[in-house]
C-alpha cells in the first residue's frame, strides 16, 4: 500500500513537473519575442529619427544664408 502511495505521489509530481518546464518554456519564448518586438520598434524609431535628423540638417542649412543680403 505505502509503495502505490510513493508511485502515484511519484507520478503527480512528475506531471506537476512537466507542467512547469511547458510553462517555463512558454515563458521563455514570450520574452524572446517581447525582446524582438523592442528591437524592431527601437530600431524604427532610430531610423524614423535619422531621417528627422536629416531634414532637420537641411533646413537648417538653407536657413544660414537667410538675411545676409543686406
Amino acid at each position: 500500500m505505502a509503495a502505490r502511495e510513493q508511485v502515484i505521489r511519484a507520478e503527480t509530481a512528475e506531471r506537476a513537473a512537466d507542467k512547469a518546464l511547458i510553462a517555463s518554456r512558454k515563458a521563455v519564448k514570450e520574452a524572446r519575442d517581447h525582446v524582438k518586438h523592442l528591437e524592431r520598434e527601437a530600431a524604427e524609431e532610430a531610423r524614423l529619427a535619422k531621417i528627422k535628423q536629416d531634414q532637420a540638417k537641411s533646413i537648417s542649412k538653407r536657413a544660414k544664408p537667410l538675411g545676409r543680403h543686406i
